[in-house]
């Protein structure tokens, strides 16, 4: 599992040359913030020029999907959904390994060759 981690985020060239290229995209300036989990201040400053301004957007090829985005508590929460249904089909596979294994046991084996018939 990812630690996370009190320092701040910084936003070095290529996450600035992502960023002017989804502005210059059209998305939200919300949006991007939650993509690479800075504050909106900090897409603003890239964005006026005051972090990187000599960095050119990155092509639309080098960006991600457009936005909106999930907030992180929402893919958190959505994470913690689909580990404890993942346990549970573990739990069931297993069960049912459990189950045909006894039921595998009980069949008739032939004496010579141990083989089921």
């Amino acid at each position: 599992m990812t630690e996370f981690s009190d320092e701040p985020i910084r936003v070095d060239r290529e996450m600035a040359a992502k960023i002017k290229g989804m502005l210059g995209r059209g998305d939200e300036i919300e949006d991007i913030a939650v993509w690479f989990g800075v504050n909106v201040a900090m897409v603003r400053a890239v964005q006026t020029g005051a972090v990187h301004p000599f960095v050119e957007p990155a092509p639309a090829s080098a960006l991600p999907p457009g936005g909106p985005y999930e907030s992180a508590r929402r893919t958190y929460r959505a994470l913690k959904e689909v580990s404890a249904a993942e346990r549970r089909l573990f739990a069931m596979a297993q069960a049912e390994r459990c189950k045909y294994a006894t039921k595998e046991s009980a069949l008739p084996r032939h004496e010579d060759d141990g083989k089921l018939r």
